[in-house]
């Protein structure tokens, strides 16, 4: 079944809960957008598949392309910890994520400071010759000699 086609499955909506309903899906809409601005790949399920869904299919489809799903109403107990399961393996692989680029960033620490220990050597080595030549010149203009 393509994305974005509605079937013939009832809503989980009361028609008393319309409002609500779409109050929360226009503040997941925001959420999309501020998500979407600072560079992290969003979308609202409406964009994606049906409107009445059922929580097994959105989730599945999160799990298939590697989404997180962000909710306020899952509506089964099995539903909800396979939701929990994943967002766990999400974070695990966040985690690790965040833990070899901090390690990665550590190791390019470590070897720009032995750089800029090692420059700062060179320049002092540096500064000793030229100072060293400097005072050698300066000692034979004091005795007449020329260099």
């Amino acid at each position: 079944m393509q994305h974005g086609v509605r079937r013939n499955v009832k809503s989980h909506w009361l028609p008393n809960e319309a409002a609500h309903r779409d109050e929360f899906a226009s503040t997941l809409r925001r959420w999309v957008d501020v998500l979407v601005n600072t560079g992290i790949e969003a979308a609202h399920w409406a964009s994606i598949g049906a409107y009445n869904a059922l929580d097994s299919e959105i989730m599945a489809y999160a799990k298939a392309n590697d989404y997180i799903v962000l909710t306020h109403d899952i509506r089964d107990r099995d539903e909800r910890q396979a939701v929990i399961n994943h967002q766990l393996q999400e974070h695990q692989r966040l985690q690790e994520h965040v833990t070899e680029m901090r390690d990665k960033y550590h190791q390019d620490m470590l070897v720009l400071r032995k750089e800029i220990r090692h420059d700062h050597e060179v320049g002092e080595q540096a500064l000793r010759h030229v100072q060293s030549e400097d005072h050698v010149h300066r000692h034979a203009h004091d005795m007449g000699l020329r260099l």
